[in-house]
């Protein structure tokens, strides 16, 4: 079986924002991420990607107003999507990149690069 380009670029994307989130975990949260990637539940391993976006997502909209965050995050994705995640999806975010930049990055990466509407991203804030 043969891991074609990209499936290998999908799994590079995904190590790269799982190294950078993983940094900012707790030891416990860490070996709970660790549990799940290991855990043979089927549909476990897909769940966890969309959990870490999650999180991420409302990591960051605490950083915001919160009337607008929602708005402000599906603007500030949808641009960086379009521009930063071409190179930074290859590379990985570059170190001395804004904490917006880094958050968008992780997020792209959890979300296989794929957009959020502003009412999908206001969903994920309030749960």
């Amino acid at each position: 079986m043969t891991i074609d380009d990209e499936s290998r670029q999908s799994s590079h994307s995904f190590s790269v924002g799982f190294s950078a989130t993983a940094g900012r975990l707790s030891d416990a949260e860490l070996a709970q991420v660790m549990k799940a990637l290991t855990d043979p539940t089927p549909g476990l391993r897909s769940i966890l990607p969309r959990v870490l976006r999650d999180e991420e997502i409302r990591r960051l909209a605490q950083t915001m107003s919160a009337s607008g965050a929602a708005a402000r995050i599906a603007s500030e994705l949808r641009r960086y999507l379009s521009a930063g995640w071409t190179i930074d999806r290859e590379q990985g975010a570059p170190v001395d990149a804004s904490e917006l930049r880094r958050s968008l990055f992780r997020i792209a990466t959890f979300n296989a690069g794929a957009d959020l509407t502003e009412r999908q991203i206001r969903t994920i804030i309030a749960a």
